[in-house]
């Protein structure tokens, strides 16, 4: 009997088999680095604006970069208009201060591409 292929389990198994090796992605490191350079200009976003500029995760991409780099973010809850006509509340997050310096000199140093 024939077991139904889904997409990527031939992937898959060729990989247990060892005679298959995924390319490794920078997607994630490079999304870290864009948006740490975000923050670095002084930038303050909430998760719906950094929706727009292609982060879809806001918060687990700060606790990354805090984990990563040794930076706290600063932050607040903002109202934003929703779809509706009313507003919803998101937290905010920005650099200041000490931190903001650090992700600058990351940023020109080049510890982050």
């Amino acid at each position: 009997m024939e077991t139904k292929k889904y997409p990527g389990q031939e992937t898959r198994a060729a990989n247990d088999q060892g005679n298959y090796t995924p390319k490794p992605t920078r997607k994630s490191t490079g999304k870290l680095a864009y948006m740490l350079r975000q923050f670095s200009t002084g930038q303050r976003l909430h998760r719906f604006a950094a929706e727009r500029i292609g982060d879809h995760s806001l918060p687990s991409t700060i606790s990354s970069l805090q984990q990563s780099h040794g930076i706290t973010f600063a932050r607040e809850w903002v109202e934003v208009p929703n779809n509706f006509g009313g507003e919803t509340k998101a937290m905010a997050y920005w650099l200041e201060g000490d931190d903001l310096l650090k992700a600058r000199n990351l940023v020109i140093g080049g510890a982050v591409s």
